[in-house]
């Protein structure tokens, strides 16, 4: 597997306010999901794809206040 993460678009929010990030998710070339970060900065780096026990899991990052691994 070669997961990867990279930001598809700048989201505008409000004036005045930061812009959120779409952040794809990537097997290889293809995309296999996508999720949006309430910060305008930093979404594909927090992101970590891990093996554990022969499953495939991520740790990212939907808020920049805290990391989740989505089970």
């Amino acid at each position: 597997m070669n997961y990867s993460a990279k930001v598809l678009e700048s989201v505008a929010t409000k004036p005045g306010c930061w812009n959120y990030q779409k952040i794809g998710v990537f097997d290889g070339d293809s995309q296999i999901g996508e999720y949006i970060r309430n910060y305008s900065h930093y979404g594909d780096t927090t992101f970590c794809p891990f093996e554990l026990r022969g499953k495939w899991y991520a740790l990212y990052s939907q808020d920049y206040t805290a990391t989740i691994i989505p089970v």
